[in-house]
C-alpha cells in the first residue's frame, strides 16, 4: 500500500527534528580544512536520519539510537548528502531528496561527505631530569 504523499507530510518531515540524544553520541570532530571525504554506505529502511537543509545543502542533524545509520558507524553528525540511489543531490530540493529515498524499494544507497579527522597532536617526550652528581669522595682521614 502506497501513502499518498501531501504537502502536510512534506511540511512535517521538513520540520521534524528529531532530538533524540544517542547513546553512541559522536564526539565532536576536529577538522582539517579542505579535506572532504565521501563514503559510501547501503542501509535498509527505516535509515534512522534526520536531515536539515542547509546552504550546502541536506546534511545528518541527528541520528536515532541503534538505528541502521548509527549502527552502521559510517554515517556522522554534520556529514553532507552527495547523492542517493545514484541521483545527485547537489542543487536538488529536499522535497525531491525525500522523494527518492522514500520511493527507494530494497536498500538504500547513500554517499555522504565529511571532513577528515585530523590526527591527534603527538605529545611532545618529557626531558629526562638531569642525572645528579655523586657526592665526592670523603678520605678517611689521615693516612
Amino acid at each position: 500500500m502506497m501513502l499518498a504523499r501531501t504537502s502536510s507530510f512534506r511540511s512535517f518531515r521538513r520540520s521534524r527534528v528529531s532530538r533524540v540524544t544517542t547513546a553512541h553520541q559522536r564526539s565532536s570532530r576536529a577538522v582539517c580544512a579542505s579535506t572532504a571525504q565521501t563514503t559510501s554506505v547501503m542501509l535498509e529502511k527505516p535509515l534512522g536520519i534526520s536531515f536539515a537543509e542547509t546552504p550546502a545543502g541536506l546534511v545528518v542533524d541527528d541520528l536515532v539510537a541503534d538505528g541502521n545509520a548509527d549502527l552502521s558507524d559510517d554515517v556522522y553528525l554534520g556529514d553532507t548528502l552527495v547523492s542517493v540511489n545514484d541521483f545527485a543531490c547537489e542543487g536538488k530540493t529536499f522535497d525531491a531528496i525525500m522523494d527518492v529515498i522514500i520511493d527507494a524499494q530494497g536498500p538504500v544507497k547513500l554517499v555522504l561527505a565529511h571532513e577528515a579527522v585530523a590526527p591527534e597532536p603527538a605529545a611532545a617526550p618529557t626531558p629526562a631530569p638531569a642525572p645528579t652528581p655523586a657526592p665526592a669522595a670523603v678520605p678517611n682521614g689521615p693516612t
